[in-house]
């Protein structure tokens, strides 16, 4: 008698896992599985979970208190044809249950893959005389000599929405965003071949979509290679999009994560609602956040859209700055002039070497780690930022953002914490740089147990990894304890040669005068004669009293807004109705008159 098949199989998927893997202690854990295909062979791979749904045949017939169905679950090698692991699996459905998922895990050990085969079949049959086989699913085990995120380049990303025709439609659009779809622009990392006469085989992507109250789904993109369109330097750029699930509660905002072989490298954020959010996304926004939920992402939406204006009154300044003769923003800074050479020979050299990788010529290794060494106030952290703006336009940088950090913020609460927190902190700064101030302070040589050293090792660690280069690493502090710093850690000086020190000089008493002038200009106060003459004697004698702890530009800003304003201000409030020119114009007696501090004299011998 022929067995008959009892069952239809409707899908297959898979997960890998290891012994200290989620898949490992919950069971069944269905909602873990995707339709994903690639997966990388991890040294610790125990297991391979398969999720198998089921058609019940025998459905609404009353005259089966159950069915039940025997499976052949097999892990097949499809160069060799040879069956590495296998499970038989008895599956029991009631009548009344049309559908029942079933997990099946096949024992799968690192040693039992080939690495000269790539291509792999999971096989689900039935016994029965005739072909018993139900359905089969081809996977891949790609041993990968780089992180899967960097096989893309994100470039830019955007929501396209449909055309609406009636008032239910828009009705819908406002609540579901119902057929948007979402696609990133990413520049290709890896040799397409086969892009003339046949597609070309690329990674595959995955999108993860979450929406209201953390609802989250993940779909496969469907993957397009546009001819028309390639990065700077001629590379394909390849489009991923995906349609935003209909089951998907978006309310607010809508945030999707481009995933390959499970690693997150890109997302996107938009607001959705009565007025969307438009436009698109440039690589600086395409950044994954950790964890997204309902808080996070109104902050995000706000915080970039606060930026963008703020962006927008920075480029009309910059209009009116050109069509006012302004120059290059590095000559806007006060003083710096040997920091402001270094930079501009620094810029030409990147912006050689991006033409000649545009051009397919070799680029030689350019460390990018630095040191900045002078005194507090002296301009290190704006000239970061503008560093970051140069680095990012010669293409250095992907991004140029500028990412602060200090001894206290790299310091966990437990001991260990250092490690985490630095390595956040690194990628928090991917595509820009990270900017440690007072970084001497992570070194405290009197106590071998200091939390600090290992703040510096991770930094080394990092440092060390060549195919990381897209982030940079700025130290900052006074050049003594900094140099002090660099001599006790070889490994850390061997990253950050000479050339590739700044020296911030404190700013002359000139240099300090005009701080103070420009400060004073731009928030609309003006200086009387006299009141000028005051301010820059003022500047000079703290200037002669001035120590290692002198805040430079720091010290200005702080007596303009913690002396001379009070002071105009208690002069002001005695005046009955003050006109613009009394509330803009300082006068002599706004100046306060600086505290001399004299060395005190040591005598030798006894007091009398």
């Amino acid at each position: 008698m022929t067995n008959s098949i009892k069952t239809d199989v409707l899908s297959i998927s898979v997960q890998p896992y290891c012994q200290s893997s989620r898949l490992a202690t919950d069971f069944p854990a269905f909602e873990a599985f995707t339709s994903r295909t690639q997966f990388i062979p991890f040294g610790q791979l125990s297991k391979l979970a398969v999720r198998i749904d089921l058609y019940n045949k025998l459905y609404d017939n009353s005259r089966h208190h159950k069915t039940r169905q025997t499976l052949y679950v097999n892990l097949r090698n499809r160069t060799s044809g040879d069956i590495i692991s296998s499970r038989t699996v008895c599956v029991e459905i009631p009548w009344n249950v049309i559908t029942k998922s079933e997990r099946v895990d096949l024992p799968l050990r690192r040693d039992m893959i080939d690495d000269a085969a790539t291509y792999y079949t999971v096989e689900v049959s039935a016994p029965s005389k005739s072909d018993g086989m139900l359905m089969s699913k081809s996977l891949e085990f790609i041993a990968v000599k780089k992180l899967p995120t960097k096989y893309y380049n994100p470039v830019s990303a955007y929501m396209e929405r449909p055309e609406f025709s009636s008032e239910l439609d828009l009705f819908n659009r406002r609540l579901t965003s119902v057929g948007s779809t979402f696609t990133f622009n990413l520049e290709v990392t890896f040799r397409l071949e086969n892009t003339v006469t046949e597609s070309p085989r690329l990674p595959e992507l995955f999108m993860r979509f979450v929406g209201k109250d953390g609802h989250e789904l993940i779909e496969r993109c469907s993957l397009s290679v546009d001819g028309t369109c390639s990065g700077g330097d001629g590379t394909p750029v390849v489009e991923a999009s995906c349609m935003i699930p209909q089951q998907l509660r978006v309310e607010g905002f809508v945030y999707a994560e481009l995933q390959s072989m499970g690693y997150a490298f890109a997302a996107a954020l938009f607001g959705v609602g009565s007025e969307d959010e438009e436009g698109e996304l440039m690589h600086n926004d395409l950044r994954p956040v950790k964890s997204i939920d309902d808080e996070t992402a109104m902050k995000i939406l706000e915080v970039r859209k606060e930026t963008y204006a703020n962006l927008m009154r920075q480029n009309d300044r910059t209009d009116d700055n050109e069509e006012a003769g302004g120059g290059d923003p590095l000559e806007s800074l006060v003083g710096l002039a040997d920091v402001k050479s270094k930079l501009e020979a620094y810029r030409c050299l990147m912006t050689f070497y991006a033409l000649r990788r545009r051009a397919g010529l070799p680029v030689p290794t350019t460390p990018l780690h630095c040191m900045f060494l002078g005194s507090p106030g002296t301009g290190k952290t704006t000239v970061a930022k503008r560093m970051g703006e140069i680095l990012h336009e010669c293409g250095a940088l992907s991004s140029g953002h500028v990412v602060v950090r200090e001894r206290s913020s790299l310091i966990g609460r437990f001991y260990g914490d250092e490690e985490k927190k630095t390595l956040e902190a690194i990628q928090e700064a991917h595509g820009g740089i990270l900017f440690i101030d007072e970084a001497y302070q992570l070194h405290q040589t009197m106590d071998p147990k200091d939390p600090g050293r290992l703040v510096i090792e991770s930094l080394m660690t990092a440092l060390a990894d060549t195919a990381n280069r897209d982030w940079m690493l700025i130290l900052a502090g006074y050049e003594e304890p900094m140099l002090d710093m660099l001599k006790l850690n070889p490994g850390l000086a061997s990253r950050i040669p000479s050339s590739n020190m700044y020296r911030f000089a404190d700013f002359s008493v000139d240099e300090l005068y005009e701080i103070a002038v420009r400060y004073l200009n731009d928030s609309k106060f003006t200086l009387s004669d006299l009141a000028g003459e005051k301010l820059r004697s003022r500047l000079a004698a703290d200037y002669a009293c001035r120590d290692s702890s002198f805040g430079n530009a720091r010290h200005v800003v702080n007596v303009i807004e913690t002396e001379i304003l009070p002071a105009m201000g208690r002069r002001i409030s005695a005046i009955d109705h003050p006109t613009i020119a009394d509330l803009t114009t300082l006068l002599p007696g706004d100046i306060p008159v600086g505290v001399t501090i004299r060395p005190v004299e040591r005598r030798i011998g006894f007091a009398c």
